[in-house]
Order: C-alpha cells, then structure tokens, then sequence
C-alpha cells in the first residue's frame, strides 16, 4: 500500500459571501388565535340563553294574559274594534307586550354593537 499524499493548494479559499435570500413565495400570516375567544363564545351563550328565556316569558305571558283576561297579546294593538274586554285590561296588556318586545331590540342592540350574532 502506497501513501499518498494531497498537494495543499496555493488558492486562498474565498469565504462566500452570499446571504440567504427570502422566498418570493407569499407566506400567511402566523394564526394567531383570537385571545378574546373564550369570552365571545361566553357572550354568545349567554346572548342565545337570553334570548330563549325572552320567548318562553313571551310566551308564558301570553297564557297569563289569555287566561286571566281573556286577551291574546298577539296584535293587541291592532284589535281594536272588535275588543270584548275593558281599556285597563287592554293597556296593560299592551305594556306587556311592549316590554318584551323593548327587550328583544336591547338584545339585537347588544349584538350589534358587540358584534356577536345569535342565530337561532
């Protein structure tokens, strides 16, 4: 067996100055998860919780109203020529009506403004 041996070169090795390029390619954005989300999902139920417990108080006051006084609160307002029954009964009737409804626009208020969509 022979040794051999490598001739070491005269050339001075050149350190290569090159920089790693950035890819044309477009990247996404890192996810980022939403930091709020625990809480809109929070709000979210709560808004639908909400919301079930207006229709079923509407709904228990109307069998209140169409038991006690014998009025139906669906289009209280608009009966008004063949009403069977007297003016007290017939405005407080209205006032309830009008309640729940003032608090189904206090809740699509809070949706809007919020951001949050409750659909049913």
């Amino acid at each position: 067996m022979e040794e051999s041996i490598l001739q070491a070169s005269n050339e001075p090795i050149a350190a290569t100055d090159t920089k790693s390029q950035l890819s044309a390619t477009a990247m996404e954005p890192p996810t980022i998860p939403d930091k709020c989300q625990m809480q809109k999902d929070a709000l979210r139920g709560a808004m639908h919780d909400c919301k079930m417990a207006m229709k079923r108080l509407g709904e228990c006051q109307d069998a209140y109203f169409r038991c006690q006084y014998g009025v139906n609160l669906q289009g209280i307002g608009t009966d008004t020529k063949n009403a069977t029954y007297d003016a007290a009964i017939r405005w407080r009737a209205i006032g309830a009506s009008s309640a729940i409804n003032t608090m189904g626009i206090g809740l699509e208020q809070i949706s809007i403004n919020s951001g949050v969509r409750v659909d049913d």
